[in-house]
């Protein structure tokens, strides 16, 4: 198998993993029998380079489990966090609050091991630019303004992370046609901000290069890759993240099934790590020695 060095050197990095991690499916299959279900995000963060929070995205989570999720992880390892669906499904003008219920949350005690947040649009919502650009201005650029957006919550404690200074990523996934327009790539360029690509038939095909990193979600279903990716496919991406990377951005990938969480998702990501150089953090000792 042709393998890309992907996962180091002074280029950009890759990122590569699932799209959330507690999957009854994978048990007996990724993860080896027996392992306890505490011990299965320490697992999959030693297999995988990254994960993909998708609790944050259907409701407000603790400060405790965001410690949890960064103390359970090797150094190194990167989550991606997917924004709260109350500020994506909500109008520029109300989303505000939400969007500081978030960030008090405690998101922000990832620490280091913060990667870029996921904006995920419902399927409804057409492209209006104007109301775009509102949402753009809405969103923290760095931990210092999300600190103190968070701050400012009236519904939730402020839950400090000491999280030293930093710019903040972030990447928008849409679901509606309208938004294959120049215009839209063009604002998300002038703002860096990731169009997240996306290759799920239900999604319009819209891969435009915007800003210094790439977000990247592969899905599988039943009309598309419904029994894993094939080589020739990882092979295909794994040459696109190696030109992305050879242009200074970092590139983060994840495997994911919307219609139902197939055991071989996890495998995806392990077949492109390999063709991407290897998981410098790879811990094959066994499940009872991970802790």
């Amino acid at each position: 198998m042709d393998r890309v060095d992907g996962m180091s050197g002074d280029r950009g990095r890759a990122y590569v993993g699932t799209s959330a991690w507690v999957k009854p499916q994978w048990r007996g299959q990724f993860y080896p029998a027996g392992l306890a279900q505490r011990l299965e995000l320490g697992y999959a963060a030693r297999q995988l380079t990254s994960l993909e929070i998708n609790s944050t995205f259907h409701g407000l989570q603790r400060p405790t489990s965001f410690d949890k999720w960064r103390d359970e992880t090797p150094d190194g390892f990167v989550f991606a966090v997917k924004g709260y669906k109350a500020v994506t499904q909500w109008r520029p003008r109300i989303a505000r609050a939400p969007l500081a219920d978030f960030f008090a949350s405690g998101v922000l005690r990832l620490g280091d091991k913060l990667g870029p947040f996921l904006w995920q649009l419902p399927e409804d919502r057409k492209l209006q630019l104007a109301e775009m650009e509102q949402f753009i201005t809405l969103l923290p650029r760095s931990v210092a303004e999300a600190s103190a957006l968070g701050a400012g919550s009236k519904n939730l404690e402020w839950a400090d992370s000491g999280l030293a200074d930093r710019a903040i990523r972030h990447a928008i996934e849409v679901r509606n046609a309208t938004f294959v327009d120049p215009a839209f790539a063009e604002l998300m360029r002038a703002n860096d901000i990731a169009i997240a690509h996306t290759n799920g038939p239900e999604h319009p095909q819209l891969h435009e290069v915007t800003s210094d990193f790439v977000y990247v979600r592969l899905s599988s279903g039943p009309d598309h890759f419904f029994e894993g990716y094939d080589d020739a496919t990882l092979g295909q991406w794994a040459e696109k993240i190696e030109g992305w990377r050879s242009e200074q951005r970092d590139v983060f990938v994840y495997f994911n099934n919307p219609q139902g969480d197939l055991p071989h998702t996890p495998f995806n990501a392990l077949r492109l790590i390999e063709r991407l150089g290897g998981n410098p953090h790879a811990d094959s000792t066994g499940a009872g020695q991970l802790f």
